[in-house]
């Protein structure tokens, strides 16, 4: 098994949410492996945050192995907590820091 990784550049806001939607709709598959890479924005905005909310949902109910590529930046820790989804959980600490705990 393969897997894909997904890159996601540009200002991380509206106009990127849609095509990101479709790439992560397509990429998600059962039992594949996906990897979203993050790490190259900026200033994410909270519309990143609530598809990648929604992707890894969708990928647990299909049984795909969803994460990200590394583990989130600080501005996306901030976007996170101003949205009211800081990691609470070891899941989600796994899932945003990758076990790290200090951001």
């Amino acid at each position: 098994m393969s897997t894909e990784c997904i890159t996601v550049d540009g200002d991380g806001g509206m106009a990127t949410i849609a095509v990101l939607r479709e790439r992560l709709l397509h990429a998600l598959t059962p039992g594949g492996a996906l990897r979203l890479d993050l790490s190259v924005l900026p200033n994410p905005h909270l519309c990143i945050v609530q598809l990648v909310l929604a992707a890894r949902r969708h990928a647990a109910a299909i049984g795909a192995d969803f994460a990200l590529a590394a583990p989130a930046t600080s501005a996306l820790v901030r976007t996170l907590e101003r949205a009211g989804c800081a990691p609470r959980t070891p899941d989600d600490t796994a899932f945003w820091l990758h076990g790290e705990v200090s951001q």
